[in-house]
């Protein structure tokens, strides 16, 4: 009966959920794992600071990317596990995270801000969509893929950038039919940008992304090694 009893308790422990509590240094420990590869969200108080106590997945726990905190929780994704301290700072920060990392958060623009030239990840379920700088707030210029981007979840600024993003949202990313290859191509900040592509042929626009408008011959066109685009025009393109 006592081994039956011991071997019950041994099986909660082992099936436990995700999250649990501990004390790390007088302070309050999370225990947050992605499952499967799978984004898990864990509800903790942020506003004193979250740290990284101890990795506990083989797969790299790295802030911003395969972790990160907002106003509700931490985020886990991508094989990431770990301990993590709740409260380590003195006092409550002076901005608050974003929020939205718990779940979908499709919001029409987002506001990312760079304070102390500090690295800031802003929330937003982005997918296979695309985020424009709409409006900039800083008198640091912001410039796409030196000190601010995005991804599939979200915005981020660096370096004292801070600005207004507008979003625009996909379920899916397009792919061409028949065998032909399919390039992204984007004018970021209206900047001309060329994109190399592995076959030539013709090149058709299958799928505007942008707000700017994508015309042939005045804001993309091609030639023999890639496709161009400028003027805001951003689109998939089918090469066959």
């Amino acid at each position: 009966m006592r081994v039956f009893v011991l071997l019950a308790l041994l099986g909660a422990i082992l099936l436990s959920p995700s999250t649990a509590s501990a004390q790390y240094g007088g302070n309050d420990v999370i225990r947050c794992e992605s499952i499967d590869f799978r984004r898990q969200f864990c509800p903790a108080d942020t506003d004193r600071g979250v740290r990284l106590a101890r990795q506990t997945s083989r797969s790299e726990c790295i802030r911003g990317r395969t972790w990160w905190r907002d106003a509700r929780g931490i985020v886990v994704t991508e094989g990431c596990g770990g301990e993590f301290e709740i409260g380590y700072r003195d006092s409550d920060y002076r901005w608050p995270p974003a929020t939205g990392g718990g779940g979908f958060h499709r919001p029409d623009s987002v506001r990312c801000e760079s304070r102390d030239y500090r690295r800031r990840y802003c929330p937003a379920d982005v997918g296979w969509g695309t985020a424009y700088l709409s409006r900039q707030i800083s008198d640091t210029r912001c410039v796409f893929g030196r000190n601010w981007g995005f991804d599939r979840r979200g915005v981020w600024v660096e370096d004292g950038c801070a600005g207004v993003f507008d979003i625009s949202y996909a379920e899916s990313a397009w792919r061409p039919g028949g065998g032909g290859e399919w390039v992204r191509c984007e004018s970021r900040d209206y900047e001309p940008n060329y994109c190399s592509t592995r076959r030539g042929g013709r090149v058709y626009l299958a799928r505007q992304i942008s707000r700017a408008a994508c015309v042939e011959g005045r804001t993309w066109g091609h030639d023999r090694r890639g496709i161009w685009v400028s003027n805001g025009c951003a689109a998939d393109f089918e090469v066959r």
